[in-house]
């Protein structure tokens, strides 16, 4: 397993005790070690391990995902035309979440930056909007480039 999955080479020890060289060489090999005089706490123990290692895995592929949409800038909700770029939009398609790249295709799908925070219309921070829903997004440029865009001028 530790060829292929290094994070499952695991020891489930139900009701017995390991010896300190044996800890120790797991240790230095990367395999974990879970003991437990009670099978259901042993279970529960490498089930909280694996969903850790589940988590973990959705976190780093957060900045990978992209979840599309079509959003329409609505023209009385511009709050600031440079970085952070923050207007209202209404989502025609799609979800916008927060860490959504933004680019315009109609411009040879220039970058703009990605969402980084969404406030409902009570002003409350949500994670998500859906189709239909109007918002306040926050545009950040993820970089120098981007950084210098500007609503209206891009």
């Amino acid at each position: 397993m530790l060829e292929k999955k290094k994070e499952f080479a695991a020891i489930l020890a139900f009701d017995v005790k390991v010896a300190p060289e044996a800890r120790e060489l797991a240790d230095e090999l990367g395999v974990k070690i879970f003991t437990a005089d009670v099978i259901y706490h042993l279970f529960h123990k490498f089930k909280a391990y694996i969903d850790n290692l589940k988590e973990g895995k959705k976190k780093e592929a957060a900045d990978e995902a992209v979840f599309p949409c079509i959003l329409k800038i609505l023209a009385n909700k511009i709050f600031n035309k440079k970085d952070p770029i923050i207007l209202g939009v209404e989502v025609l398609q799609g979800i916008a979440k927060v860490g959504t790249p933004i680019c315009m295709p109609e411009k040879d799908f220039i970058d703009i930056g990605r969402i980084v925070s969404i406030n409902n219309s009570d002003r409350k921070s949500v994670n998500s909007a859906n189709k239909g829903q109007e918002v306040t997004i926050k545009i950040v440029g993820t970089n120098p480039e981007e950084q210098k865009k500007i609503y209206g001028r891009h």
